[in-house]
């Protein structure tokens, strides 16, 4: 079936009962990025997106004011999912562009993502280190994704009680803005010194 992508920004109201039917299949898919607890689309500090493949909604990505870090003109990239059956669609790139703007618009100073520090590949991936599947390359050659770079200062912990660190990847907006994240993250050099 040939692919028919399309993506735009969830219109409150609207995509609601889409929302929640996606929102269940991602916990069923082991992934709790998108519990109630965590984001509700009819009230949010940002934009999320839909990607819809064929019609069907195949991929979420939203971005919102760093109220983890307590950083008012930062933003993150976040509550990101592809159901199973369209992985390797590459929508986190399709979206980027999209969301790049929507902060640049906003005034936002930097933007970034958050992943897990264990997750090799992807980390990899997102650190230049090595591209997946010959045919999406021109996705790694995108400005905008090579604008985001390995914070090599901090660690990413959402809760005081969480064990996953989570790398930070940002990319500014304002050249010679300095990010000074507030709380939810630790020194990466405090990191590694526990973990040697």
């Amino acid at each position: 079936m040939l692919s028919n992508t399309k993506i735009r920004i969830y219109k409150k109201g609207l995509d609601k009962e889409i929302f929640e039917k996606f929102r269940s299949i991602c916990l069923l898919e082991g992934n709790e990025s998108l519990t109630e607890k965590k984001i509700d689309p009819e009230n949010f500090d940002g934009a999320i997106w839909l990607a819809f493949e064929n019609e069907e909604l195949a991929s979420v990505s939203a971005i919102e004011r760093s109220h983890y870090t307590e950083n008012s003109d930062v933003a993150r990239i976040c509550r990101y999912h592809i159901q199973k059956k369209f992985r390797h669609g590459r929508y986190g790139f399709k979206i980027l562009p999209q969301q790049f703007q929507w902060a640049v618009e906003h005034k936002f100073k930097l933007i970034y993502w958050t992943h897990n520090s264990k997750a090799k590949a992807l980390n990899e991936l997102y650190q230049k280190k090595r591209r997946f599947y010959s045919n999406t390359d021109h996705y790694f050659d995108c400005p905008i994704f090579n604008s985001f770079h390995l914070n090599k200062n901090y660690l990413f912990k959402d809760s005081p009680n969480s064990n996953i660190l989570q790398f930070i990847y940002e990319s500014k907006l304002e050249p010679d803005f300095i990010w000074k994240p507030q709380k939810s993250v630790i020194s990466m050099n405090l990191a590694l010194t526990h973990h040697e």
